[in-house]
């Protein structure tokens, strides 16, 4: 996306997000979604290590605490991302955009659960739960980049004569 010609001065970011986004069209988007995530999973690990404390340590624990820090870090993630990552494909109403992403973070949870369990003897729970985190951000990026945050449609412009040119 070309910068848009005011006759000011493109700021450094706006330079960033030109070069960024010449190499492939969505990666500013994925920049964008994936410096939220390193927020939630910061919200998320501090939940997942205050929730642990509060019930215990026992791996069927670990799995609540999981998903209580899910609860959590899917509202925080969810605010950041439509506010800013997506703030130009708002096509639904907010509940809407909130289902869908509830929706792809319930998938990116179902691998995260099953990564955490897998890990969990094996490993420090901490590290468990990162690696689980990690295994669910491709589905969740892929599910609401193309599913829930879908870019409006350019009008279509059809010639005078009403033919159209494909």
């Amino acid at each position: 996306m070309p910068l848009p010609s005011t006759g000011a001065r493109p700021s450094p970011i706006d330079r960033l997000r030109v070069r960024v986004e010449r190499v492939h069209p969505e990666l500013w988007t994925v920049g964008k979604y994936l410096a939220v995530g390193a927020t939630g999973v910061v919200v998320n690990l501090l939940t997942f290590s205050a929730a642990r404390d509060v019930l215990g340590s026992s791996a069927e624990w670990a799995l609540v605490a999981s998903t209580i820090a899910f609860g959590v870090a899917t509202v925080w993630n969810f605010v950041w991302n439509y506010l800013w990552t997506f703030r130009s494909q708002h096509s639904r109403t907010v509940v809407a955009h909130g289902i869908g992403f509830a929706a792809a973070s319930l998938a990116a949870l179902a691998i995260n659960l099953a990564v955490l369990y897998v890990l969990v003897s094996h490993v420090d729970a901490l590290i468990a739960q990162f690696c689980g985190i990690l295994s669910g951000t491709a589905v969740s990026f892929s599910l609401n980049r193309w599913a829930n945050f879908v870019r409006p449609e350019s009008p279509t412009v059809l010639p005078k004569d009403g033919s159209s040119r494909r």
